[in-house]
């Protein structure tokens, strides 16, 4: 959301842009045998948008940063599964 207020989207448009862009991939992730990567390549022009996009999350190491918050919420599942 805030990429997108940041591009001058008012709120309301910022929270429609993201919840759309989500539920249509997420869509279309699930009505199809492909992995994420064959997506990826599929939508991905030379030179294009989701490419640069792409070259951004590999130079900030976003994918390190996601399987970091997961791994952080999966053990406190376990610690809150042992609490209760």
């Amino acid at each position: 959301m805030t990429a997108a207020r940041e591009m001058g989207f008012s709120e309301s448009e910022a929270e429609l842009l993201v919840s759309q862009l989500f539920r249509g991939t997420v869509e279309l992730y699930s009505k199809s045998d492909l992995s994420c990567q064959d997506w990826i390549a599929r939508v991905s022009s030379r030179g294009g948008t989701t490419e640069a996009a792409m070259q951004a999350y590999r130079e900030r190491a976003v994918h390190e940063d996601i399987v970091a918050g997961a791994a952080a919420a999966l053990q406190r599942a376990i610690a809150l599964g042992q609490e209760g």
